[in-house]
């Protein structure tokens, strides 16, 4: 491959990126699952959000400097990315997502 098409390549790849420092980024669910997720983006200094039904103890909330909201609704207006790491219960079964892009 030329070098100017591969730099071409490299730059589009560029422009497409954005940096992840400093959004805000939420869980449904904050299992054991949902935890680790919260616990993956602590060093790139986001702002991490989770709904659950149970709420975490106030130690973890502490050290992970995550913060909950009583309803995912709430969340979702505050939050960049959101990640659903719930268990498929029967109550979920008729409920859908969207892919909604925020501009």
């Amino acid at each position: 491959m030329p070098s100017r098409i591969l730099a071409r390549f490299f730059a589009d790849c560029v422009e497409r990126s954005y940096d992840v420092e400093g959004m805000h980024v939420g869980t449904v669910a904050a299992g054991c699952i949902g935890l680790a997720v919260l616990r993956r983006p602590k060093p790139f200094d986001m702002h991490l959000h989770y709904y659950d039904r149970h709420r975490l103890s106030e130690a973890v909330e502490k050290e992970l400097g995550v913060a909950w909201h009583p309803n995912v609704e709430d969340m979702l207006k505050v939050c960049d990315v959101v990640t659903i790491n719930a268990p498929l219960h029967p109550e979920r079964r008729t409920s859908s997502t969207t892919n909604c892009s925020r501009k």
